[in-house]
């Protein structure tokens, strides 16, 4: 059975900053993903996040090229967030008042497990904090970060 991943907007970030820490290695965890013929799914949350993001942090075009291949894609499904995730998120969202979950994050967590993802896209720590499974390994975000502390 193939792996079905939710793309986080870290991910999405990464991909399309190429001045980002992360984009080697969220270009490698991609082509890792498409090999494997994994399905893959995100949110119209987390591309609303997206697309501001790209926008203040890299500029307009790439926020376009973003969102034009989200739209246009095959590959990628967009789950809608609807009155019940919302409402289960903001339960989430309040309970780990010592998390820096973003509301974005607790509609995903929702998401994956109504769906039974099996791992969420992610080069932040939040889904793993969670208790779910995250690609690329942390191992090599951390890694990735003690370069760039570091200045190597």
């Amino acid at each position: 059975m193939r792996e079905k991943v939710f793309v986080d907007t870290s991910a999405w970030k990464a991909l399309y900053d190429k001045d980002d820490p992360f984009h080697k290695l969220a270009k490698r965890a991609l082509a890792g993903l498409k090999r494997k013929g994994s399905f893959t799914f995100t949110s119209n949350y987390v591309v609303d996040e997206t697309l501001t993001l790209l926008r203040i942090r890299v500029d307009h075009a790439s926020a376009v090229e973003f969102g034009e291949y989200v739209r246009a894609s095959k590959v990628i499904t967009t789950l809608p967030v609807d009155a019940g995730i919302d409402n289960e998120a903001w339960s989430i969202f309040k309970r780990y008042h010592d998390k820096t979950f973003s509301f974005t994050d607790c509609t995903s967590f929702v998401l994956m497990r109504k769906l039974s993802l099996d791992s969420a896209f992610t080069l932040d720590d939040h889904f793993r904090q969670f208790g779910l499974i995250s690609v690329p390994k942390r191992d090599d975000i951390q890694s990735i970060l003690r370069r760039k502390r570091f200045g190597r």
